[in-house]
């Protein structure tokens, strides 16, 4: 259940961002150490990428944190790469999320507090002083995925039920906290594409199917089918997925 009172810092919060910061970085970083104030939260991050839920290989594109110092967050970053990582904690929270579109979960949700004490998790986040955290994680798309990971430091309460209800509204409710494809696209790459093509190859790397590229512009499956051939013969490509790698290369 929500509490009034995160709801309305929260709510004063993003007004003030929203009035006074234009830049979508500055209003990111801002939104996440607002979060953390108002959730009472030691460190954590902010972050978005590509890559479907059913692939182990996930790849951020933009990651902004707050609390960590240099040496905190080089170590959470050695946990996240870690292979463990996949199995003890990411897995278990996507198995959680089934088909729906966005999850968010606080430790006590996945591990019991004997199977934590134990966990290969807690172990890797005791090492910078880190122990209970929150987590959320919301789809826009099948593969484009925004993510806020809090943390707290060791003896510190776990959060609560309140704390998780806020989180989820914040992510699913504050428009600059969602990864697009527009923003791995720069505009010099797509020299030579039509307006339209451009559109289509947008909606193309945000995961829809032609038939829903097709629905979402009024236009046939034929057109679709026609403006992704174009678009495929533009970059010498044959797939979504070498598309999506033109310009991850390139960042």
């Amino acid at each position: 259940m929500l509490r009034k009172d995160f709801v309305k810092e929260l709510l004063s919060g993003i007004s003030q961002i929203n009035a006074h910061e234009s830049d979508l970085i500055v209003r990111r970083q801002a939104t996440l150490e607002l979060l953390l104030q108002i959730l009472n939260a030691d460190f954590g991050h902010w972050a978005w990428g590509v890559g479907d839920r059913t692939n182990t290989t996930i790849a951020p594109l933009a990651l902004l944190t707050a609390g960590y110092s240099d040496r905190e967050k080089g170590m959470f970053m050695q946990f996240a790469m870690a292979p463990e990582t996949e199995s003890t904690f990411r897995r278990p929270i996507l198995d959680r999320m089934g088909v729906e579109r966005q999850i968010t979960l606080a430790r006590s949700e996945i591990f019991s507090q004997t199977a934590w004490f134990s966990s290969f998790m807690r172990q890797a986040l005791l090492q910078f002083g880190g122990d209970e955290w929150l987590h959320t994680v919301r789809y826009e798309t099948t593969n484009i995925w925004s993510n806020i990971f809090l943390i707290r430091r060791r003896d510190r309460p776990e959060f609560d039920y309140a704390e998780v209800a806020l989180l989820d509204v914040a992510i699913d409710g504050i428009p600059w906290l969602h990864g697009t494809a527009q923003e791995i696209v720069p505009t010099a790459n797509a020299i030579g594409l039509t307006d339209r093509q451009r559109t289509v190859m947008l909606l193309l790397m945000d995961g829809l199917s032609r038939k829903m590229i097709a629905t979402h512009l009024g236009i046939s499956d034929d057109t679709v089918g026609d403006h992704i051939k174009n678009i495929y013969q533009h970059f010498k490509i044959n797939s979504a997925t070498e598309l999506a790698a033109v310009f991850l290369r390139g960042r």
